[in-house]
């Protein structure tokens, strides 16, 4: 991976592999919690992978085997996503980051192409989920260096970024709208879902 400023951002797609969605793991079984992840970090590296853009992968999981996608892992202690940020960061010298977060059912090549394109008009984007958490975002490394994720991120994004007269372009779109952390969520994306996990339909009528 370059280590030299370019115009175009670097990717970073944070996961902490077959570790993650805890919420998600209370209402459904452990094996369907796992394969809706591996779908849906599979579907986010393909449409990732169908830009000109280098990929930084952040995770925890050093089982995850990611070889196929030829893109570059770095991997951290898994105790918080804004340190594995930062830490990941620390030797890289792009100028912007698009970070996407990889539990979006609705995420295609289509809102990347769009989102790289607004990049060219708008220096900083956000893409914020219903509840103002962050579906993707297009920052430089100063601001993630503000550690301003967890709940709520994109608020607190949006506030700095005013607050330090960041021109911020605030993108909402019906496709990053609902992440996929709860099961509310999964009986909204249940349809979404079921063409790449058949049997998602049946495990989810088991488990209410």
């Amino acid at each position: 991976m370059s280590k030299n400023s370019a115009m175009k951002p670097l990717i970073i797609i944070p996961t902490r592999g077959l570790n993650s969605m805890q919420r998600l793991r209370k209402d459904v079984n452990a094996k369907m919690v796992d394969q809706i992840i591996e779908t849906l970090l599979t579907q986010t590296l393909e449409v990732a992978k169908k830009t000109d853009l280098e990929i930084l992968v952040l995770t925890s999981d050093k089982i995850l085997d990611l070889s196929k996608f030829d893109v570059t892992v770095f991997y951290d202690d898994g105790k918080s996503l804004n340190e594995a940020i930062v830490n990941g960061l620390k030797t890289l010298e792009y100028t912007h980051y698009l970070l996407i977060m990889p539990d979006l059912p609705g995420i295609d090549e289509s809102l990347i192409k769009k989102v790289i394109h607004l990049n060219s008009i708008y220096p900083y984007i956000i893409v914020p989920t219903h509840d103002m958490g962050t579906a993707l975002t297009v920052l430089p490394k100063f601001v993630f260096e503000q550690k301003l994720f967890g709940p709520n991120s994109a608020s607190r994004i949006i506030e700095y970024c005013d607050q330090n007269n960041l021109p911020l372009c605030v993108l909402e779109t019906r496709a990053t709208s609902h992440d996929l952390d709860t099961f509310d969520d999964l009986k909204l994306w249940r349809d979404t879902l079921s063409e790449k996990i058949p049997k998602i339909k049946e495990i989810m009528i088991l488990n209410q």
